[in-house]
């Protein structure tokens, strides 16, 4: 019973502190969160190449503004290019092209 209840423990709590850490802390320096992005942005093909970024929110402005997308081998390659202050989002956030011109973004952990 105590090995339960242990294991249980063990199998909870770190599931909930990095659904925390995901939803409800903000970007370092920024009124948002990953899960805002998520939420609130989407990708727009612009060329052959080329994505943008596009947020609703007056407060996710930093990420259509520091950040793009482009594409290299089919829609399958989109990658994320995010400068300045939100770069950390190009470790922890990809695109994923939901057709030939539009996509989204999803970040993990």
């Amino acid at each position: 019973m105590k090995s339960a209840i242990w294991m249980l423990f063990i199998l909870v709590l770190p599931s909930f502190c990095f659904s925390a850490d995901l939803q409800g802390s903000n970007i370092k320096g920024f009124k948002f969160g990953y899960m805002d992005i998520e939420k609130n942005c989407e990708v727009v093909r612009e060329g052959r190449e080329s994505l943008s970024i596009e947020c609703d929110g007056s407060h996710l402005k930093p990420v259509s503004r520091s950040c793009n997308g482009f594409i290299s081998r089919g829609l399958g390659s989109a990658k994320l290019n995010c400068g300045g202050a939100l770069w950390i989002l190009n470790q922890r956030c990809n695109i994923e092209m939901r057709g030939p011109n539009k996509g989204e973004i999803n970040c993990k952990l």
